[in-house]
C-alpha cells in the first residue's frame, strides 16, 4: 500500500535528480562548490580559502626566513629571498588545503556522493591493504639485513625508502586490480 504523498516524493526526487548527477551536461551544481560552514556561496568559499591560504603561506615563509636567518650567509638578502620563495610557492597549496577543508563535497559539480561504494574505491582499499602487507615484509627483511651486516642507514634515507616502496606497491596493485576489472 502506498501513501498519498508517494507521487509527491517521486516528483521531488525527479526535480532534484539533475542537480546530483555526475553527467556534466545536466549537473547544475557550482564547479567549486559551496561551504555549509561559512553559510555562503562559491564566492565566499573561494575568498575565505584564498585568505586562509595566504595566512598559511605567510607562516611558511616566516618559518623559512627564520631558519635561513639562523645560518651564516655571505649575502644578507638570502633569508628574505628564501622566505619570499617559500611563501609564493606554498600559496596555491595552502589555498587548496583550506578549500578542501571548507567545501561541502555534495555541492561540487561532478562529485560522487559515496566514493567508498565505487569500484575504484574498492580497488584502492584492496591495493592499500596489500601495500601495507608488502611494507611489513620490506621492514622485516630490511631489519634482518641491517642486523646481519651492521650497516646503519640514515633515518631520512630509511623513511624515504619506505614511503617510496609503499607508494609504488599501492600503485602497482591498483593498476593490476584495474586491469583485471
Amino acid at each position: 500500500m502506498t501513501s498519498p504523498h508517494h507521487t509527491d516524493d517521486l516528483a521531488a526526487r525527479a526535480a532534484e535528480a539533475p542537480r546530483t548527477t555526475t553527467d556534466p551536461r545536466r549537473d547544475t551544481r557550482p564547479r567549486w562548490g559551496r561551504s555549509a560552514r561559512l553559510g555562503g556561496g562559491t564566492g565566499r568559499l573561494l575568498l575565505v580559502s584564498l585568505v586562509l591560504g595566504l595566512l598559511i603561506a605567510l607562516l611558511i615563509g616566516a618559518a623559512a626566513y627564520g631558519l635561513a636567518a639562523l645560518r651564516e650567509q655571505p649575502d644578507a638578502r638570502y633569508p628574505w629571498i628564501m622566505g619570499l620563495i617559500m611563501a609564493a610557492t606554498s600559496l596555491p597549496i595552502g589555498t587548496g588545503v583550506a578549500w578542501s577543508l571548507l567545501v561541502d563535497r555534495t555541492t561540487v559539480r561532478g562529485a560522487i556522493r559515496d566514493t567508498e561504494e565505487t569500484v575504484e574505491g574498492r580497488w584502492l582499499e584492496k591495493a592499500q591493504s596489500g601495500a601495507f602487507g608488502d611494507l611489513l615484509v620490506v621492514i622485516g627483511l630490511g631489519t634482518f639485513v641491517i642486523g646481519m651486516t651492521g650497516w646503519q642507514p640514515s633515518p631520512s634515507l630509511t623513511g624515504a625508502t619506505l614511503i617510496v616502496v609503499a607508494a609504488a606497491s599501492a600503485a602497482v596493485r591498483y593498476l593490476l586490480l584495474k586491469r583485471r576489472g
